[in-house]
């Protein structure tokens, strides 16, 4: 069970990759909250190693926008994914968006 968890989190973030090469992901906190306010974000990931008060801010922020947010990856991991140093991300596209649902565990949403 524990294999098939880090397979998850492996071909997650190998999509968090392809979505950064095909800009549909936006990164930066200034850059998240402009495209949520827009109404463009499909779900946030934050980092799990963030400060509690970030976390807290966008959780509200995306509860207030109804975006899904999940805080299931750490700051290397999203920035080794995506290749910058980022610990808010934010996903457009709505058919990556689905693909990306599958491999998100049930237990880890925030």
């Amino acid at each position: 069970m524990e294999e098939n968890k880090e397979k998850k989190k492996e071909k997650l973030l190998n999509l968090l990759g392809l979505c950064q090469k095909a800009s549909y992901l936006v990164s930066g906190e200034d850059n998240v909250i402009k495209e949520m306010r827009k109404g463009k974000l499909k779900i946030v990931f934050i980092a799990s190693d963030s400060s509690l008060r970030t976390i807290d801010n966008f959780q509200k922020k995306c509860y207030f926008y109804n975006v899904e947010t999940y805080v299931g990856l750490s700051f290397d991991e999203i920035s080794s994914s995506i290749g910058r140093s980022r610990k808010i991300v934010g996903l457009k596209d709505a058919k990556m968006y689905e693909k990306v649902k599958q491999y998100l565990e049930v237990n880890e949403w925030k």
